[in-house]
């Protein structure tokens, strides 16, 4: 069999595992996993062995890519925050370049991970891979079902990685650049490239140092929501943690919404979930003439690369793809239960600050005097001791 016809193939027998992984989403089958990892790393061996020492790069289309090498957009937030639906709504913008999934740039940059080292086959394997199935849910194949385009993409790579500096920011503009040149949906006049991943907001100051001239939208969410949507995808998966533990982290990304708008003003962007879903298009011309594009109705609509993507919720019986979610069917207040007060002891006062109008109920407020009744009472060994005191 041919290598075309054996990679063509393959993207069938990849899709219909896919289909299977985004039947079961959020939960993970570990058996389905383990028969995707042989083929899709099959479908990349292939895509390497076409790279070609003939080819040549379209000029017209590389300076168009050189417009946007410094020209970085990142958008954070907490996980469960609405930074997925934001990107997918941007996506469909005629002047933006936007990278599916989440990019995870500085957090792999801090643990030296590969995919930004020197190594050009490791970063190769890892985009390819991410642009098959950016979500674990639809639309799959970012770059389209044709062999060719993921073929493109690495001869691409190659190139930008032999133009530019080989750092850890030279390699992801080689990505973000090969992406654009070999996409066939790629946008004719392109003003920015958007990279995402929740918790960037931790590391702005490192990232300016690798990109001085990055941009930033932060995007917020109820506390409570957030924490519910985030807790529940954590029993799905079964991560380790608590509602405690992630109201906490929600509190500091919260903490860091406010520093960091204080300290870079005009290039940080604070947006709000609730905003996008009760005033879509408001908000979004707000968020666009942030980076000075105009406003375009398509980015009302959440795409991945032009084509139409799940909408923003866990629950199965509301999705619906190229819409926005309006209401989810309970409150956070109700999902979490005896826990809920734990969000409103840890990020009530930030979310406040941020502008949220913040509701409680009897049952929180009696769950957290108790609490504070008992972070102030003295321990029994401690009035045993006060007891000999003289």
């Amino acid at each position: 069999m041919s290598i075309d016809n054996q990679l063509n193939s393959l993207i069938q027998t990849i899709t219909d595992e896919y289909t299977i992984r985004n039947d079961n989403f959020p939960i993970r089958d570990p058996q389905n996993t383990a028969r995707l990892d042989v083929l899709v790393n099959d479908f990349i061996d292939l895509i390497s062995a076409s790279i070609s020492d003939d080819w040549q790069a379209d000029k017209t289309i590389v300076q168009n890519a050189k417009n946007i090498i410094n020209k970085p957009l990142f958008v954070c937030g907490t996980m469960r925050s609405g930074s997925t639906m934001l990107v997918e709504l941007l996506d469909s913008h005629p002047n933006l370049v936007v990278l599916p999934g989440d990019t995870h740039y500085i957090n792999n940059v801090n643990r030296n991970f590969t995919s930004w080292g020197q190594d050009e086959t490791s970063i190769r394997r890892h985009w390819l891979r991410r642009f098959m199935n950016p979500k674990g849910q639809h639309p799959f194949w970012t770059l389209g079902e044709k062999p060719d385009l993921y073929i493109e993409f690495s001869q691409y790579l190659t190139y930008w990685y032999q133009q530019l500096p080989s750092t850890p920011q030279g390699n992801f503009q080689s990505v973000i650049l090969a992406f654009y040149c070999s996409n066939p949906s790629r946008v004719p006049h392109p003003n920015f490239w958007i990279s995402k991943t929740p918790g960037d907001e931790l590391y702005i100051e490192q990232i300016l140092e690798h990109f001085p001239t990055a941009r930033f939208i932060h995007i917020l969410r109820n506390p409570g929501d957030t924490v519910a949507s985030w807790y529940k995808l954590a029993q799905h998966r079964g991560w380790d943690t608590t509602a405690h533990n992630l109201a906490q982290y929600v509190a500091q990304s919260y903490d860091a919404a406010i520093m960091n708008k204080e300290r870079y003003q005009h290039t940080y962007h604070l947006v709000k979930y609730e905003d996008i879903l009760e005033q879509p298009n408001i908000t979004l011309e707000n968020l666009l003439r942030f980076i000075n594009v105009p406003f375009d109705d398509k980015v009302l609509v959440p795409t991945i690369n032009g084509k139409h993507t799940s909408a923003n919720s866990q629950y199965k019986s509301i999705i619906s793809s190229g819409e926005i979610i309006q209401r989810e069917p309970n409150t956070w207040i109700e999902k979490l239960g005896t826990e809920a007060y734990l969000i409103d002891l840890e990020t009530r006062s930030l979310a406040e600050k941020l502008g949220y109008d913040w509701k409680t109920t009897p049952a929180i407020s009696e769950q957290l005097s108790n609490h504070r009744q008992k972070q102030t009472k003295p321990s029994p060994i401690k009035q045993f001791l006060k007891r000999f005191k003289r």
